[in-house]
């Protein structure tokens, strides 16, 4: 089988490498296959080499053609690309992205290559550009896999394929990167914190945002000189469009009184070494979804800032109690629920959850394996 394999790739993006990372190592656990995917200059990092990743194409219309026909098989493996989540502003651009990628897979489907969707998130779907979008994708699939029941329930609301849709496990739980070595905690109590931009917050405002960030920024810098915390370590997971970078630095100014005390860790393409920090934190904060994810799978407590509609669905499969779920827009309104979290940090296994490792799986990419 040839698989081409198409996503927000290129080393600039935690969970879309974790993903990516998952997707390989079970195609190539089960069958002989050759793997391309696309990425933002065509280029290849050696980790993903080292999977077996063999080449990249561009994502100019000559490469994507060139792509397409060379594989038997186009994968889109992960993420939450068909979905409303956006504000009004920011769609105006969004929804070429939407208009362009279905093409590709409708030209995919066309041209006799046997289309997957494995592991997808779908919606909140209100558009009827989205939803028409979404359709033709959905017709281009032999099959598709979702990580979630709201993301099958979206879909199903859509014409045809009912039957191609099965709920499976989001790629990242497939990654099996395991922290080298033996992780020392000593008797220091690491809080991990990653941030979204204000900007990409569903049904909140940027200054509500910026608001709710800098409380938080607060009642770190106190539990840090009280001795409650002892330090901090900020995750920049998106160093690429919609950065952690400048929401971490403004965090890192709100705690600069203990400077000492905190550590900035940026993500630089390769997601075995930031599971390995991950892995030092007594406990993590995360608003980022597979930031999340990957410190749940670590069996680190985690309590889930959710972002987006995505996140909240997810974080129940990874064993999150309802009281480690917050909404990060609701935080930024509610003192009661603000409260709660600022209380839970630093409690001992505040965030806690039966071990994601000990779980059956379902595999998003049975029904692909048994193409081509």
């Amino acid at each position: 089988m040839k698989a081409l394999i198409l996503g927000h790739y290129g080393g600039r993006n935690f969970g879309d490498e974790l993903m990516l990372a998952g997707l390989v190592r079970l195609l190539r656990r089960k069958q002989s296959v050759a793997i391309r995917i696309q990425t933002p200059d065509g280029s290849v990092s050696e980790g993903l080499r080292q999977l077996g990743v063999e080449q990249g194409y561009g994502k100019s219309p000559a490469a994507i053609l060139k792509g397409l026909f060379w594989a038997d098989t186009v994968v889109l493996g992960g993420g939450t690309i068909f979905h409303d989540a956006y504000p009004d502003e920011r769609y105006r651009g969004y929804w070429r992205n939407l208009l362009l990628l279905s093409l590709i897979f409708a030209l995919a489907r066309i041209l006799g290559r046997h289309v997957s969707l494995a592991g997808i998130g779908v919606g909140p779907l209100r558009r009827r550009r989205t939803k028409a979008f979404t359709t033709l994708l959905k017709w281009s699939a032999h099959d598709i896999s979702v990580r979630d029941r709201q993301s099958a329930d979206d879909l199903a609301l859509l014409p045809g394929g009912r039957d191609k849709v099965r709920v499976a496990a989001d790629l990242s739980a497939f990654a099996d990167i395991e922290p080298a070595g033996q992780v020392a905690h000593g008797t220091g109590k690491v809080i991990g914190l990653s941030l979204v931009p204000p900007e990409v917050v569903s049904g909140a405002e940027p200054g509500e945002v910026g608001a709710f960030y800098a409380a938080l920024g607060d009642h770190l810098a106190g539990a840090l000189a009280s001795g409650a915390i002892d330090s901090v370590i900020l995750f920049s997971a998106n160093v690429g469009k919609d950065s952690d970078l400048p929401v971490a630095a403004q965090m890192t100014d709100l705690l600069a009184t203990r400077a000492s005390q905190v550590e900035h860790v940026r993500f630089d393409g390769d997601p075995v070494i930031f599971v390995q920090r991950l892995a030092e934190c007594t406990q993590v904060l995360a608003a980022r979804y597979h930031v999340a994810i990957a410190a749940s799978t670590l069996n680190v407590p985690t309590l889930w800032l959710a972002y987006q509609r995505k996140v909240m669905d997810a974080a129940p499969a990874y064993g999150a109690a309802p009281a480690d779920i917050f909404n990060l827009a609701a935080l930024c309104r509610e003192d009661d629920r603000r409260g709660d979290l600022f209380a839970r940090i630093g409690q001992a296994n505040a965030g806690g959850a039966a071990s994601p490792r000990e779980r059956a799986w379902i595999d998003p990419t049975s029904a692909l394996l048994g193409a081509g």
